[in-house]
């Protein structure tokens, strides 16, 4: 096998990893016919640093139900293959986050800027490549036979083309801060019932899923 195809052969899986890291769904149900008196008792800043704590110490559930009824983060759901959950599980790990300002209230709105620290996974997808191109190459370098490595259409064997992948991967995520981005977004409120829900938009979203969805 020529090294090119080699390399094509890396490439597929490697990309692979962005598509199957995880789905976000979003459903969010508000009944704003009745007039609303907005309590004191819990400010929207408070709110959104109770959500942003949910998400670094890994509670998605408790996460969810600040965003309201129906919404689902994705977050408690992993990949099926073993390097997207090394990817995925690096993820949940990396996020932090810092308010910025003061937050800013309009009757039942509010609005409060965040900046968000976490893992940018097309940079692992690209870091991922050329090793694994090499990793491959070694492989074929160290078998007895051909059918230790190709299948019969002369193409990687699925297994070795993951281990190669996988242990790529954790070798890149050693260093996984080398990997992180700090995106600075606004976060949307509005207060239902008795209490403060953020209103998530698609930074957010792009940011939870590690620069993955769009």
């Amino acid at each position: 096998m020529t090294k090119s195809r080699l390399l094509v052969s890396a490439l597929c899986i490697a990309l692979a990893i962005v598509a199957c890291v995880f789905t976000i769904r979003l459903c969010i149900h508000a009944d704003a016919s009745q007039p609303v008196i907005v309590s004191d008792t819990e400010l929207p800043e408070e709110r959104v640093a109770e959500f942003f704590d949910c998400i670094v110490i890994g509670d998605y559930t408790a996460a969810e139900e600040i965003i309201g009824v129906g919404a689902s983060l994705g977050l408690d759901t992993q990949p099926h293959d073993s390097v997207g959950k090394l990817v995925f599980d690096a993820l949940r790990q990396s996020f932090s986050y810092e308010l910025v300002g003061e937050c800013t209230v309009s009757g039942i709105d509010a609005t409060q800027r965040v900046t968000i620290t976490y893992l940018d996974i097309p940079a692992i997808t690209a870091a991922q490549k050329e090793p694994t191109r090499l990793r491959l190459e070694q492989y074929v370098d160290e078998a007895k036979h051909s059918s230790e490595v190709f299948d019969e259409n002369g193409d990687f064997r699925y297994d070795v083309a993951i281990r190669a992948l996988y242990e790529v991967t954790e070798e890149i995520l050693e260093n996984a801060e080398d990997y992180y981005v700090t995106d600075e977004i606004e976060i949307s409120l509005t207060y239902t019932g008795d209490r403060w829900y953020l209103q998530p938009g698609e930074e957010l979203f792009r940011i939870l899923s590690g620069n993955t969805c769009y």
